[in-house]
Parts: structure tokens; sequence; C-alpha cells
């Protein structure tokens, strides 16, 4: 994940978790409370993309199975967000 300040100009990179871990999506409420739906489920930072936890309590899906995907991330503020889920089984 890459964050830039200052319109493009310049990029630094956030660490985000696992080196194999992909956002399918990013959706942030202000410039610290930032959403990312991962193949490994939620994240939520509160500092800008510095320090990323897992939200994922209360989801209705396990993310220890890779049968399941994230996208459609929408936030609303910084409590509620919708994300899409969808079954990657055939």
């Amino acid at each position: 994940l890459m964050k830039t300040t200052d319109g493009g100009a310049h990029w630094s990179t956030l660490y985000v978790g696992s080196r194999h871990l992909q956002i399918t999506n990013l959706a942030a409420h202000d410039a610290n409370t930032v959403y990312a739906a991962t193949s490994e489920g939620m994240l939520k930072s509160t500092d800008g993309g510095q320090y990323w936890m897992a939200v994922n309590a209360g989801l209705p899906i396990s993310f220890n199975a890779t049968t399941y995907s994230l996208s459609g991330l929408y936030v609303q503020n910084d409590q509620v967000a919708y994300v899409g889920a969808r079954t990657d089984t055939a």
C-alpha cells in the first residue's frame, strides 16, 4: 500500500501485513481513518495507515479458508462501513 500527502509528488510505502496480502478495496473516512478489504479480512487504521488492526469480529465468514473475498467497500463515518462479500467456491 502506498500513500501520498502531497498530491502524488512523493509516495511512501505503508506496512499493512503479510507480504502475500491482497488489498481488494480501500476507503477512507478522513485523513486518519482508513478501512481496507483484503484477502485476509477487514483492516482498519486510525492513524493514517501507519498501524493497521483486524476488524473481523462479527463478520459471518471465516478468513482461515480462502473461499471468500471482500470488495465494494464504502465508509460512512469512523464507525460505519459497508463491504461486499462473495464466495469463491465453484
